[in-house]
């Protein structure tokens, strides 16, 4: 709750980057209610746990991601100053998943177009607004615009898209009842959109009782089937799958937001809660307690205020988090819980009261026809392009992982030439990785280390195809250190990668 204050309004808003500073408490305080939805005292708790986390990294010589936006900010609006007027960057700016980003961030991409909020295109799903410390509100885009251009500029209304081309309607009942229990309990949490409408019908999702030694049974059976997790739980969950290969198949939920897999199962949902008491109980209040009143104020087009339930706040991401989890399904989607818990049972009891989903008995289904799906050539090297394409983002770690599976999809198609594009691509990353966490000094010994480091995260990325990666590097530590023997090792990728035109590779 604090990092969202700390990281959506007090260091992260467009008002803290105009005005080069954080906000200060009586600004922070001003808020609107239907901004920044905490009370004034829980505020100043806020407050006053954002300073010690201020005070932490001024001690330490240390920034972190929102610092850098304000700087980029101020030095946008320092040249606009020094020319006269807003500077063009980018012809047009497209940005998916615009719900995990800050308002701050916003503000940059509208700068980055020449303040053309024609040449912005954003799309985005409030109710998957599980990133850490985000909360964000489509309404931020207009007040951003209209900040930075004057009130020059306005943002007609937005495209509400209704048609899910991913999931069927079998899926999109039980991710819309999550919808309305979202909606129901937490107004201000999400776009109030018309539900998804999937294109065709297709089979209710399955309640399952099973271990783990019976979902890596369910894993064996069904090539296409996906875990899903709690993110902090992905790891247990990978050693307690057994081979390497099964493990590739297991997501975080977080990690998994913005892919789609033919089937899912979302393992240990609820037994994975780790305020076990508070929110076992707050799931079986809503799913269960309100389920009349959730349905009742969906038909009426009314929701009630959060005040009239006693449901804990953490219950909004709870809430997204499952929402999130059940909309990565095309085709199947399964709930498997090792445990009985409040929480697995009020869910198995509403949706099938309601008729949204089934139950199912695990030694039934997994030698059942219905599981055995293999993976073709074609649908391995695919996803393993769609994981590979994930691996841009500026979170190392998640990057390795991405092509970690990448790379273990190519071997599975036999497809060496993207192997081995995602293996150098891998080395790249690791390097990249390392580079990131080694504190550097003077000592030459290290220095010559730091050196070599830096020189086969480039060459790595050039071996890759991505000439981007390799002037990433250069431009990040050649401040830094001499890449001397860089030229070299670019002149030797070159010999080795060029080809002759009768295909052959030319000898050394």
């Amino acid at each position: 709750m604090v990092w969202t204050q700390i990281r959506s309004f007090i260091k992260g808003s467009y008002q803290a980057a105009s005005q080069q500073s954080p906000l200060s408490y009586e600004q922070y305080a001003d808020l609107p209610k239907a901004r920044c939805r905490l009370d004034g005292d829980t505020r100043r708790l806020a407050y006053e746990v954002y300073l010690t986390y201020e005070e932490y990294l001024h001690d330490r010589g240390l920034w972190d991601d929102m610092d850098q936006i304000v700087h980029i900010v101020g030095l946008i609006q320092l040249q606009k100053l020094e020319v006269g007027g807003p500077t063009v960057w980018y012809d047009r700016v497209y940005v998916d998943e615009v719900q995990d980003i800050t308002q701050a961030e916003i503000g940059l991409f509208f700068l980055l177009t020449g303040e053309n909020c024609d040449a912005l295109y954003l799309a985005g799903d409030t109710a998957q607004a599980v990133s850490q410390g985000v909360e964000f509100r489509f309404e931020e885009v207009r007040s951003v615009v209209h900040l930075i251009s004057g009130g020059k500029q306005k943002i007609d209304r937005w495209e509400k898209l209704v048609h899910n081309y991913r999931s069927h309607k079998g899926i999109l009942r039980v991710a819309n009842h999550v919808l309305l229990c979202l909606h129901h309990a937490f107004p201000l949490a999400a776009a109030k959109l018309p539900l998804d409408a999937g294109l065709v019908q297709g089979p209710r999702p399955g309640l399952l009782h099973a271990n783990y030694d019976q979902v890596s049974r369910l894993l064996e059976a069904n090539q296409r089937l996906r875990v899903l997790v709690r993110d902090d739980m992905k790891e247990e969950i990978k050693s307690k799958s057994g081979t390497s290969d099964l493990s590739s198949a297991i997501f975080g939920i977080r990690e998994a937001k913005g892919l789609e897999f033919s089937d899912v199962v979302i393992v240990d949902f609820f037994a994975g809660i780790k305020d076990k008491k508070k929110l076992q109980k707050a799931w079986k209040r809503l799913l269960v307690d309100e389920a009349k009143a959730v349905l009742q104020a969906n038909k009426e087009g009314k929701a009630r205020t959060k005040d009239s339930l006693d449901v804990p706040l953490e219950m909004e991401l709870e809430l997204k988090l499952l929402y999130t989890g059940v909309t990565r399904g095309c085709n199947r989607v399964f709930f498997a819980e090792s445990s009985e818990t409040p929480g697995f049972s009020s869910l198995c009891r509403v949706l099938t009261e309601n008729g949204l989903a089934v139950n199912m008995d695990m030694n039934n289904i997994i030698g059942g026809i219905d599981m055995k799906k293999i993976m073709t050539v074609d649908d391995w090297r695919c996803e393993g392009i769609e994981f590979a394409s994930q691996a841009g983002s500026h979170d190392l770690t998640y990057s390795v992982d991405m092509l970690e599976r990448a790379l273990s999809n190519f071997k599975k198609a036999g497809d060496v030439a993207l192997a081995e594009r995602a293996h150098a691509h891998l080395v790249a990353v690791q390097f990249e990785k390392e580079l990131s966490n080694q504190d550097f000094s003077n000592d030459d010994n290290q220095t010559n280390l730091y050196a070599e480091k830096a020189v086969n995260a480039a060459t790595a990325y050039l071996h890759a195809g991505l000439v981007d990666g390799a002037a990433r590097i250069c431009k990040d530590y050649c401040n830094v250190i001499e890449l001397n023997k860089l030229p070299e090792r670019i002149l030797k990728l070159s010999r080795l990668s060029s080809v002759n035109d009768s295909g052959d590779k030319p000898k050394n």
